[in-house]
């Protein structure tokens, strides 16, 4: 899971279920992100961790930067702290510096409480 041609896979995915995918809901067609998931906080949110775990992991200058750590199973990004193991399975650290080596599976997640008609 850790190339950048899966990582960018996962982000398109993600992205089109946020922005492109349409579900029929009582014979409407509803979009995902503006109709469903923006009315619970937590649903645009919810995945926020894997874009930011994937910018920081293939890039050099974010991996540099003192205010950023990499570590699991908290990853330190500036003032925020991010709790991997929702998102994250299957983990593998190096014997050495306990970097993360390798991830089995990527769990995607869209917090959706139901839809409801406004009137």
């Amino acid at each position: 899971m850790l190339r950048k041609e899966i990582a960018d896979t996962i982000r398109d995915f993600n992205r089109f279920v946020n922005h492109n995918m349409t579900i029929e809901v009582n014979g409407k067609t509803l979009n995902f992100g503006t109709d469903i998931c923006e009315k619970l906080i937590l649903c645009p949110i919810s995945n926020t961790a894997v874009e930011i775990f994937f910018d920081v992991y293939f890039s050099e200058k974010l991996k540099k930067d003192p205010r950023v750590k990499l570590e699991w199973p908290v990853m330190k990004f500036f003032e925020n702290k991010l709790f991997l193991p929702n998102n994250f399975y299957g983990v593998t650290l190096d014997s050495e510096n306990a970097n993360i080596e390798r991830i089995e599976m990527i769990h995607l997640i869209y917090h959706v409480a139901g839809y409801e008609e406004s009137r």
